[in-house]
C-alpha cells in the first residue's frame, strides 16, 4: 500500500496546532481541578483571631499558581502565596503544630475532601475541549 501526501506543509501545521491544543486542554483541565480545591481549602484553613489592618490572614491568601512543569509533570499549587507579603511561611506552623498548638493539616484535609471532585472536573474540562475539536 502506498500513498502520497500532496500538501505536506499543511499537514505539519495541523499536527503542530493539534499539539498546541492538547497542551492548552491539559492546562485548562489542571486549572479546573484546582478551582475545585480552592474554596474547600479556604474552608479548611483556620482564621486567626488577630484583627489588624496590617495583618494578612492565610485564608485571604489562598491562591492557584500558574501551571508548572516539574520533572515532566504538569501541576499547579493551591495554597498560601509565597514571596513578599505571602503567608506560605506560616503554613508549616499550622500543618506541623507547635508546642502551643496541635497540628492542623488543612492541605491534607482539602486533598481528601476533593480528590474525586478534582478528577471529575479535570475529565469534564478535557471532554469539553476535545469535543470542541471535533
Amino acid at each position: 500500500m502506498e500513498f502520497e501526501v500532496l500538501n505536506w506543509d499543511a499537514l505539519l501545521k495541523q499536527v503542530e496546532e493539534l499539539g498546541r491544543n492538547v497542551n492548552r486542554a491539559e492546562n485548562a483541565a489542571i486549572k479546573a481541578g484546582a478551582e475545585v480545591a480552592l474554596p474547600v481549602m479556604k474552608q479548611e484553613v483556620p482564621r486567626s483571631g488577630i484583627s489588624s489592618a496590617d495583618y494578612k490572614h492565610m485564608v485571604d491568601d489562598i491562591q492557584i499558581s500558574r501551571v508548572k512543569n516539574v520533572d515532566g509533570v504538569k501541576m499547579v499549587e493551591v495554597g498560601p502565596s509565597d514571596g513578599k507579603g505571602g503567608t506560605r511561611w506560616r503554613a508549616h506552623f499550622l500543618i506541623n503544630g507547635t508546642k502551643f498548638m496541635p497540628p492542623n493539616d488543612f492541605i491534607l484535609r482539602t486533598a481528601q475532601r476533593t480528590k474525586g471532585q478534582i478528577q471529575l472536573a479535570m475529565l469534564q474540562e478535557l471532554h469539553k475541549k476535545v469535543m470542541g475539536w471535533l
